[in-house]
């Protein structure tokens, strides 16, 4: 061998044998597939099954995160190791609810993973053997994307009806700024924003960021008139703030291009109506003094808008969630109370033309305690005197913990619009000022509402009196810990809708300040992880 050879080879060599040349490991591509049969041996995918996967080599690594596609499959790229695949959330059927936890050992060949009856782990979704049918499969199966959407005026069902995290609900006025919250549970209301409405069929779409709800299986939907057949049974779900939600079933009698005809009893505008495979078909609305169904053919024109629409990254709301209220307040602590008189010079305040009330549950309480003592002594009165009593029912006093700011318009008596009324005509007010919006701060940080609501103020039933304009008026919400004695000042903003920019302020002070804080002090001694309000 030449001299000058050996250079080489010992360059090649090094080459060759060095560490860093040695082949890495090559990722395997792992196939997943979840389905579970039933008792007939039919096998069902499970859709938007979310799963967890942890690397057991290296305990600290973050974990992957997978979810099936609508056959019940799914696809990872995983380095040869072992692994422990963990579902996030049960399966359902016939009654049992599966979940997976369990461990895969991934070489350099490609891996098949099937989740199934046979290796999950099951329990008994009911304590006796119940005969559980096709729709309360389903109804479990879709359960989790119906919401709530409140607005500054009203509250409507609704349905996530794809991953872009839009939202069908019933008609909302188009104002694209407007407040919108929509819910999925009592702890999770995030912002919603309007882009797209069609006031004919009484339907809009909202959209929503759904990095806070992940979990939330999204359901199917289909515009064909042929996904509903005469004499199917279908369902709807009841979504109700308070009992949750409950599901609502009927058989559709009819289906054309001129409608759908079926009797699945509805409770609410924007109620979504599934078939009995699950798949979202149609939604509720009301006319004519009655609710009616409405198929998603008649909106497709709307979703598509919707969906152009999300390519905008403007539509997209932020990633948050909103404060909720922390539940009810305990009864026992207001009936307990030894002075149940209501303080009205504690509570209530002028703020330039508005009457403003800033209350608790306690001095809810009291109001309705001193009314109801109030018309009860006038029925005691009467009996005494031989007169038929009065029916007077004692309050349940049910209340949510929540700090209420109510900012109500002043009127005035106008002379001329009341000339020549007689003593059978209503008085005519005229409304001072009309309700925009408020602002409630804690130093100098705005303190943002559970829900702020615009209601336009109306005499009431058989009132010997009528407002010749109209105007709004403010009910605000906030949870009980907006104000502690951190706060340093609190602040109280009304703006009018002649002056949406100026505020009228005040500076809230002893005694209400402090009332604010104590009188929640029984509800933080029976509740000590209520939620925490967000200030902006």
């Amino acid at each position: 061998m030449n001299p000058w050879q050996w250079p080489v080879l010992l360059f090649l060599s090094a080459i060759l044998f060095s560490p860093s040349s040695a082949q890495n490991p090559q990722p395997a591509t792992v196939h997943i597939r979840a389905a579970l049969f039933d008792h007939d041996l039919n096998v069902k995918p499970v859709p938007r099954l979310q799963i967890t996967i942890h690397s057991l080599d290296t305990p600290n690594a973050p974990p992957i995160e997978v979810r099936t596609s609508l056959d019940g499959t799914a696809e990872v790229s995983l380095a040869p190791g072992k692994y422990q695949f963990v579902t996030n959330a049960d399966a359902q059927l016939f009654g049992k609810s599966y979940r997976w936890d369990l461990p895969v050992t991934v070489s350099s060949a490609d891996l098949l993973v099937e989740l199934s009856n046979d290796n999950a782990k099951t329990a008994d979704t009911s304590s006796r053997s119940a005969h559980i049918d096709e729709l309360t499969e389903q109804f479990q199966r879709v359960r989790g994307a119906a919401v709530l959407v409140a607005t500054e005026r009203a509250t409507h069902d609704g349905i996530l009806m794809d991953d872009s995290g839009l939202v069908l609900t019933a008609h909302i006025p188009g104002d694209p700024q407007q407040w919108i919250a929509v819910s999925f549970d009592e702890n999770r209301s995030i912002p919603g924003r309007l882009i797209a409405d069609d006031e004919k069929n009484d339907a809009s779409i909202v959209r929503i960021n759904t990095d806070k709800v992940k979990d939330v299986p999204v359901p199917l939907l289909s515009y064909d008139l042929n996904a509903l057949v005469e004499g199917e049974r279908v369902f709807s779900l009841n979504n109700d703030p308070n009992l949750g939600k409950s599901i609502r079933t009927g058989v559709i009698s009819k289906v054309d291009k001129k409608g759908v005809i079926g009797d699945v009893q509805f409770t609410d505008i924007g109620s979504p109506l599934f078939n009995s495979s699950g798949t979202l078909v149609g939604f509720s609305r009301y006319q004519n003094r009655a609710f009616t169904l409405v198929s998603l053919d008649s909106v497709r024109d709307l979703i598509n808008t919707a969906r152009d629409k999300v390519k905008d990254a403007t539509t997209l709301p932020p990633s948050r969630l909103l404060p909720v209220s922390p539940g009810m307040f305990p009864a026992d602590a207001l009936i307990a109370r030894h002075d149940p008189k209501y303080e009205k010079e504690v509570y209530d305040f002028k703020l330039g033309d508005f009457n403003v009330y800033m209350g608790t549950p306690v001095s809810s309480y009291q109001w309705d305690k001193s009314r109801y003592e109030e018309k009860r002594n006038v029925s005691m009165k009467r009996a005494s005197k031989g007169a038929q009593p009065d029916e007077v029912k004692e309050p349940t006093y049910e209340f949510s913990a929540n700090i209420q700011v109510q900012a109500i318009p002043d009127y005035k008596f106008p002379f001329w619009a009341n000339m020549g009324r007689t003593s059978q005509q209503p008085i005519i007010l005229r409304p001072k000022v009309s309700f925009h919006h408020m602002r409630l701060l804690c130093g100098e940080h705005e303190v943002e509402p559970i829900r702020p609501m615009r209601h336009a103020i109306r005499p009431p039933e058989n009132a010997d009196f009528r407002f010749d304009q109209d105007s709004m008026m403010g009910d605000y919400f906030y949870t009980p810990d907006s104000l502690p004695p951190s706060c340093g000042t609190v602040t109280l903003e009304i703006y009018s809708t002649d002056q949406a920019t100026t505020p009228i302020k005040k500076m809230i002070e002893n005694p209400l300040r402090d009332r604010l804080w104590a009188d929640f002090e029984a509800f933080r001694h029976t509740n000590t992880a209520a939620p925490q309000s967000n200030p902006k």
